[in-house]
């Protein structure tokens, strides 16, 4: 592994949070300026189609067409109810917005957990809030910023892993892959990725195979996916 490798593993506090006040305001700046600009953009009340059904269902608790996407109606019906102003449909926009702009901060601790640097890193992580699909995700009613969360969170969860290589980092990223199996359909698309990790790293793969930990893992991200199944 080279020199620069074995720098950021040390050199970065774990999930790449901030230790400075210049990472704080990175992490600031990467969530606060493209949730300004979805929110100026943001759709103020009722959609058609499937961001009308979304509105609809999610502040009542209802069941969403197949496969329910349960936690994302569990967490919209959640801030629908917390938040004290606009109406039903645009706090489901709103939720859209606010999962996007969180998605945005994390590809930033992505960036620098792989050791970009703070400028590379920030621009990089701007110039995917204001791709167009991205825009347009964080704008309506969708399912889709959230899941560019979950996604963003287990990759970042998965390099934490590799790098501590200890049983609570391990199950984290149990927990958070089962939360992203319980939200959307292609999710299952990135396990394989994750298998092969740990399959190819031997620490983590001895420390899965620990009876404890292996059902731990195996609980949990199945609890947490079990309601997409249903």
């Amino acid at each position: 592994m080279s020199t620069r490798a074995n720098g950021w593993r040390t050199r970065l506090s774990p999930w790449a949070l901030p230790r400075t006040a210049l990472d704080a305001l990175l992490l600031l700046s990467a969530f606060g300026l493209p949730l300004a600009l979805y929110l100026t953009t943001l759709a103020p009340s009722l959609l058609d189609d499937d961001p009308a059904e979304y509105q609809a269902l999610l502040p009542l608790l209802g069941v969403l067409h197949p496969t329910g996407y349960p936690l994302y109606t569990l967490s919209g019906f959640l801030l629908t109810r917390l938040v004290p102003f606009g109406d039903m449909a645009f706090r489901v926009n709103l939720f859209s917005a606010m999962a996007g702009a969180s998605a945005v901060a994390v590809v930033l601790l992505l960036l620098r957990a792989l050791a970009v640097s703070r400028p590379a890193a920030l621009l990089g992580a701007l110039g995917w809030a204001f791709t167009s699909s991205m825009w347009t995700y964080s704008t309506i009613a969708q399912t889709y910023a959230l899941n560019l969360l979950l996604i963003g969170l287990v990759l970042l969860a998965a390099l934490n892993a590799q790098r501590l290589h200890n049983a609570p980092s391990l199950v984290l990223l149990a927990v958070l892959t089962g939360l992203g199996m319980a939200h959307h359909s292609t999710f299952w698309l990135l396990t394989p990725a994750l298998a092969a990790l740990i399959l190819l790293d031997s620490a983590l793969c001895r420390l899965l195979l620990r009876p404890l930990n292996l059902r731990l893992a195996v609980v949990s991200a199945a609890a947490l996916a079990a309601p997409l199944a249903l």
